[in-house]
């Protein structure tokens, strides 16, 4: 996911710089964008409510506003 939002050849030169050998590594570096570090996270987050939506926040709000 990562190097879908930044490009795969940084992402590679990211890891080869910084010898991270996975994403989780790279997030604690400089050496790829604020954006790109918080996108992975978000993107897990939206495939885990859209995958349970019964167990989200959403369930809850939707709840409230109706």
């Amino acid at each position: 996911m990562a190097a879908y939002n930044a490009g795969e050849g940084r992402i590679q030169k990211a890891m080869k710089r910084s010898k991270a050998d996975n994403y989780w590594a790279l997030l604690d570096t400089k050496h790829i964008r604020p954006e790109t570090k918080e996108y992975v996270p978000k993107f897990i987050a939206a495939s885990l409510i859209a995958n349970n939506p019964q167990d989200s926040a959403l369930t809850e709000l939707n709840t409230m506003i109706h």
